[in-house]
């Protein structure tokens, strides 16, 4: 286990720094994300003191701990996202993996993986028809989109990831 300083700066302005431990600065990061509320601004390795000098070498992270980090990362600001927020990102960048068709019927009709699950399909196609009218969504619908939303981190990293904002 290795330390990392993390800081932070809040929504309200103000700037902090806690230690974390974790395997790696992946890790951290997610694990600092989910105790604060705010921005991470940057993570640090604190390099121990051992006698005779060494210092052991950080752990490359693995795939399978950034795809970890990854989808913690999504599902914690989708967690902590406003209406206003879901309005404006959320719904229209998973949206745009639905083809024109399932947005006509506001369901899930092509089983490739991509969009909407069924379940999901019609609640969702209809707040974004909603939205692209000029509506809003209220403070319940978006708990309930905290609820569907998560599991569609892979193609909202695939999105992040090709737009260059990971």
């Amino acid at each position: 286990m290795n330390t990392y300083k993390v800081s932070y700066r809040r929504e309200d302005g103000t700037k902090g720094a806690r230690k974390v431990k974790a395997s790696n600065e992946a890790v951290a990061r997610t694990k600092a994300e989910k105790k604060i509320n705010g921005t991470i601004t940057g993570v640090t390795f604190l390099e121990p003191v051992i006698e005779g000098g060494e210092v052991p070498q950080e752990k490359a992270p693995t795939k399978k701990d950034l795809k970890k980090a990854q989808k913690e990362r999504i599902r914690a600001l989708i967690q902590k996202a406003l209406p206003l927020e879901f309005e404006l990102v959320w719904i229209p960048r998973i949206i745009k993996f639905q083809t024109p068709q399932e947005k006509e019927y506001k369901d899930a009709i092509d089983k490739n993986g991509e969009g909407l699950t069924k379940a999901d399909a019609y609640v969702v196609t209809k707040l974004a028809k909603r939205i692209g009218k000029g509506g809003h969504i209220s403070v319940e619908e978006a708990d309930d989109l905290r609820v569907r939303l998560p599991k569609y981190w892979q193609q909202y990293t695939a999105q992040m990831t090709s737009q260059g904002e990971n």
